[in-house]
This record gives structure tokens, sequence and C-alpha cells, in this order.
């Protein structure tokens, strides 16, 4: 899918130095997220290893490779986000190799990251509950309202973006 252009790739070693340290300089990415990146590119350097593939050769990369990383990252049993995150390493590494014109296409263009799963809300138990609405605020207007407030949501299961929306027309004082 995508190939080198002009004279041999430069080391894989050397391809990911060029590749931090843009991070570094042009992105101010935090030396946690450098060596996360670094990491993922390692893991999927040993991952093209294992099926004949060299990352020296950036340009053999295709989108079945990745795919097939992706999938093999899901049988580890990886979170979706943990991917996620890798996949949105090797689409930056890949951009920057296009940049450099080390590659002639990015073959993580396109590719959706893994749907995350949708966390429910974790809900008070009574005793938090009551701890809530025992809690001593200051009896000045921000006390009251914050009072208020957390008896209006947690009387009525409202989300706070819903309470957030509310209007004094929304008031229905007829019951």
């Amino acid at each position: 899918m995508s190939s080198t252009r002009g004279n041999a790739s430069p080391p894989l070693a050397e391809l990911c130095r060029g590749f931090l340290a843009h991070l570094a300089a042009e992105k101010g990415f935090s030396g946690a997220t450098l060596a996360a990146y670094e990491n993922d590119l390692r893991l999927f350097a040993d991952h093209l290893s294992g099926r004949g593939v060299s990352l020296e050769d950036p340009g053999a990369v295709t989108r079945d490779h990745v795919r097939g990383f992706l999938a093999e990252l899901h049988r580890r049993g990886l979170k979706k986000s943990s991917m996620a995150r890798k996949l949105s390493a090797l689409r930056s590494f890949f951009r920057f190799l296009l940049r450099q014109r080390l590659v002639t296409a990015n073959p993580v263009q396109g590719l959706s990251n893994p749907r995350q799963e949708k966390r429910h809300p974790r809900a008070l138990n009574v005793d938090q509950a009551i701890g809530l609405m025992e809690a001593k605020l200051p009896p000045d207007p921000e006390g009251l309202r914050d009072l208020a407030l957390a008896e209006l949501l947690y009387g009525s299961g409202l989300r706070v973006s819903e309470a957030v929306g509310l209007n004094v027309h929304d008031l229905d004082t007829s019951s």
C-alpha cells in the first residue's frame, strides 16, 4: 500500500529518535507520553518482525499489518483505550514519516479508533446520600443554592447537564 520514496530509509532507531524529538519540541509532549509512544512503536515493530516485515522499511507497512496488530492487542485483552492510544501513536508516526517523505502513504489513515465502552454513572449509597444532605454548608446564598442543587439531583435523578439546562419556566408550581 505504501512504499518508500528515494533511497534507503534511515534505521528504525533513527526514525524513532527523530519522531520523538519532533513530538517533544514541536508538540510539547511530556516525558511520560514520549515513553509510551516509544513503547508503542517498539511493540508494533516486534509485531511486524514476527510476520517478516521490518519498520526499517516503513514504506512496506500496509493497512493489513496495522489491522493485524490491533487484532493481536485485542486477543491479548488490552483495553480499547490502550488500543486507541497505540493507534494514535502509529497514526502520528506515519504522518511524520509522510511529511519527511519517507513513505508515500499513511497505512493508518482512515482506520477508526476502537469504540470505547460507555461507563454507567455510579450511584451514591444511602450513607453517602445522607452525608451529602447533612453536609455543613455556609448559610449564604451559594450554600443554599448548592444544597438545593444536590437535593434536586439526588431526589429527581437528573443528570448535571439536565439540571443546568433547567430554567424557572420549567417549574410546575401547581402541584
